[in-house]
């Protein structure tokens, strides 16, 4: 769903397509049938609260009160698993009228007992991971680390990376150390030759970083731009990931924003 010129700000952004935030599901396994209802704004409201940041519901958006920051999760996609639980996928739109005026989104995948369970454990990542450098762009006001670029054909002539804190986990320890230990700039930094062109647009950029490497040293990436797939990143993921050093399986995951500067910004 995207915006018509009528259409009152806050809207979904392009390619969001979510099966709404709230209802009821009837969920089917082996052993039969069982009913659950979601609500995924009180949900997540009620998680921000917990994390002591205060939000409105407004017309189907979570409108966070301290920086204006507009969110909208939608459930994308259930699966049963018959073991018991579920799989769940969702997507979660934000959008600024000053900031993301066009508005992003990104996914969301966790498993948990419920329906619930596993939307918890998906906010809970998100809170984590997505919202920090998000409110330090709108806001100006964070400690994350940042990395700044220059291009001279764009009018502020400035663009900041906001790094997200990263998370990373590995079945066990590395016998042999990375040439350089992983931090917040490794994703984007080794990517950043496929970015290009891509971190000169002057607007803001929403960009999601994940590699993963299994048993069998197989790599896979995922790397969007405002939740749209970004094939080049994720080629330069994928060979990122085939240097890391034997840890078993492991998994590299980060969210990184980018913006352009005022002209006055020291």
């Amino acid at each position: 769903m995207s915006a018509s010129a009528n259409t009152p700000f806050p809207f979904l952004p392009e390619g969001f397509e979510g099966l709404g935030c709230s209802g009821r599901l009837v969920i089917e396994r082996k052993a039969g049938k069982t009913e659950e209802s979601f609500d995924f704004l009180r949900q997540l409201g009620q998680m921000l609260e917990a994390a002591g940041v205060a939000a409105s519901v407004r017309d189907e958006w979570l409108v966070l009160d301290a920086s204006g920051l507009c969110l909208h999760p939608e459930l994308l996609e259930v699966s049963p698993q018959d073991e018991g639980g579920v799989s769940t996928a969702f997507e979660l739109a934000v959008a600024h009228p000053e900031h993301i005026p066009r508005g992003v989104f990104e996914f969301q995948h966790a498993l948990g007992e419920s329906l619930a369970a596993a939307a918890a454990s998906g906010f809970e990542g998100w809170l984590a991971l997505d919202l920090p450098p998000l409110l330090q762009a709108v806001t100006g006001q964070g400690e994350l680390p940042t990395l700044e670029f220059s291009f001279p054909e764009l009018p502020a002539g400035r663009r900041l990376a906001i790094l997200g804190n990263v998370l990373q986990r590995a079945s066990h320890p590395a016998e042999v150390e990375e040439e350089h230990p992983f931090c917040p700039c490794c994703l984007l930094t080794h990517a950043l030759d496929a970015f290009g062109s891509e971190l000169a647009r002057d607007e803001f950029l929403g960009i999601r970083l994940l590699v993963m490497r299994d048993q069998e040293g197989h790599v896979s990436a995922d790397c969007r731009i405002n939740g749209i797939d970004f094939h080049a990143g994720r080629a330069a993921l994928i060979e990122y990931g085939n240097t890391w050093p034997d840890r078993g399986f492991e998994m590299r995951k980060q969210y990184v924003v980018v913006h352009t500067l005022a002209k006055d910004a020291a």
